[in-house]
């Protein structure tokens, strides 16, 4: 966040919510426009590892305003055995899921 966003907080906030595990990361930096900024591969790696647990991401960002992450995975219980592991140290094999 440092790098890019020249943020000087960054909030996190976890919830477990009707079996949903919640998450939204916010700062206070530059922001920008996200229809004029090229999704880099980031974001993209993000949203395909969430999106191969069942999960979703979401970024809403204006210049000057900051930056907010939001998403959303199904609970531990209900991921599959192999998934529950790969999603606890944040690296999964989709060639192998």
């Amino acid at each position: 966040m440092q790098k890019y966003a020249a943020a000087s907080q960054v909030i996190v906030r976890l919830q477990d919510q009707d079996g949903e595990l919640r998450f939204e990361v916010t700062d206070d930096g530059r922001g920008f426009d996200p229809g004029t900024v090229r999704k880099g591969s980031g974001l993209t790696n993000m949203q395909d590892r969430l999106d191969a647990l069942g999960g979703s991401v979401a970024l809403t960002s204006e210049p000057g305003r900051g930056t907010t992450l939001r998403g959303t995975l199904p609970g531990a219980a209900s991921l599959p055995t192999r998934n529950r592991l790969t999603a606890a140290v944040g690296v999964l094999d989709p060639v192998h899921a």
